[in-house]
């Protein structure tokens, strides 16, 4: 049963506008409204789950108002009161660990930021955030995403970073003026443009979200977001790219042969023998690694699967709020955050280019590793067969030490065969916004 409850209580709280630079004490409020209580405190708006409120039962259409007005009232808060800092986090002189096992130094130069390749990395990687007028996503009304697609956002983030890596290489950086390389550059924006046609479209992620249970306007969780991302993959086929979705926290390398390997004919000879190609694959692993809270013995597995070459990222969060994960130094995690709403950029398909600045992000969010939620997913690109191959000894190896993140078996039990498993059986509790 739904239900509706809006109540407001005064606070008196102190809260900081982010487009000023002064702080301003007014008469703040806590707001209850359907499933959500928002507190405002600080420096932002902190939004929580309620798990039961009282009230009148709510059908099916009020309901759909509620949650379009609720989508209204947090593009408001966002809007004004974004939790992105502005200014660079506090960094110490340790390397730090980006996704694909890129290790940055301190640099002692006194004329340059020591930090300055860091940076640019971190400048090139595809920011998505919180949109605003876009054409509504059918069958709804939603013109944003605010309040409640920050999972599709970093879903988006990190399979963009396997496109990236698939059409522009791993070594690519937004500098870089080749031509040819800047139209696919382009090219890979226009998959997750906001317009129902985009095949990664905030629109079609929540389309295919609701045969996995989710109405438009509901919180993803990351295996829903493995599921959505594994079946766009399937459908879409961007630069005949395969994709392999973990449903049990196991990798079932028969599986994978399955999907990634498969025999041709050399047609340029007759007498040629068959042989073996294989597709580039795009990996997603949905886990959970504790109960309230993320358990720390899995800390050192989960940094050593993000230096792997072939990760592209984790998509999680923390309590209340979904992210992109990205690179790590000593016990913190550097990670992009959806939670900024924007307008809409139009990528008119008979231009070349377009603006790309509001997708690109300089300064990174920091935060504990121990503060992420434990439902989270892992990322991973595989431009090869001996990438595969190198990729899966590493998993092999992780596998085999104390408190691995996941399993890989050589061939998938009969019950798999009969009756796959389907990721909604596990899915998790995280509340996100």
């Amino acid at each position: 049963m739904n239900h509706t409850l809006v109540e407001l209580e005064d606070t008196g709280t102190q809260i900081s506008n982010s487009d000023s630079k002064e702080e301003s004490t007014i008469q703040s409020f806590n707001v209850n409204f359907l499933d959500l209580s928002i507190d405002f405190d600080t420096n932002s708006p902190t939004v929580h789950h309620r798990s039961s409120v009282c009230s009148c039962y709510c059908p099916p259409f009020l309901l759909h108002f509620v949650n379009l007005l609720k989508s209204y009232v947090m593009e408001c808060l966002y809007t004004h009161y974004s939790p992105n800092s502005s200014e660079l986090p506090e960094l110490s002189k340790t390397d730090i660990t980006m996704f694909g096992g890129r290790c940055f130094q301190y640099s002692q130069d006194p004329d340059i930021h020591p930090w300055k390749d860091f940076l640019e990395e971190f400048h090139s990687l595809f920011w998505f955030s919180y949109r605003k007028d876009f054409p509504p996503i059918p069958p709804s009304n939603f013109t944003t995403d605010a309040g409640w697609g920050c999972m599709l956002r970093s879903g988006q983030m990190m399979f963009a970073q396997a496109l990236v890596a698939h059409c522009l290489g791993r070594d690519w950086r937004t500098k870089q003026n080749d031509p040819i390389v800047r139209k696919q550059y382009y090219e890979i924006f226009r998959y997750f443009e906001d317009k129902p046609a985009a095949s990664f479209s905030v629109h079609k992620i929540a389309q295919i979200g609701t045969k996995f249970g989710k109405s438009v306007g509901e919180w993803f969780g990351p295996s829903t977001i493995a599921q959505v991302l594994g079946d766009l993959v399937c459908i879409y086929r961007p630069a005949n790219l395969a994709v392999y979705t973990s449903n049990d926290s196991t990798l079932y390398l028969d599986e994978i042969t399955d999907i990634c390997g498969k025999i041709e004919t050399d047609n340029s000879n007759n007498n040629a023998p068959m042989k073996e190609s294989w597709k580039p694959l795009f990996i997603v692993i949905p886990l959970r690694l504790g109960l309230d809270h993320l358990n720390a013995i899995y800390l050192p597995n989960l940094r050593q699967t993000l230096s792997f070459p072939q990760s592209v990222g984790i998509v999680g969060g923390k309590p209340r709020a979904a992210m992109f994960f990205v690179a790590v130094q000593d016990e913190n995690v550097f990670y992009l955050d959806p939670h900024v709403v924007q307008p809409t950029v139009s990528m008119d398909s008979t231009s070349e280019s377009f603006s790309t600045q509001t997708f690109h992000n300089p300064i990174p969010q920091k935060m504990p590793f121990t503060s992420i939620d434990p439902s989270l997913a892992l990322g991973f690109y595989c431009k090869d067969q001996n990438d595969f191959i190198d990729f899966w000894k590493r998993a092999t190896q992780m596998s085999r030490e104390d408190n691995p993140l996941f399993g890989v078996e050589t061939e998938a039990p009969d019950y798999r065969k009969k009756e796959p498993l389907s990721l909604a059986t596990f899915e998790d509790d995280l509340v996100i916004l």
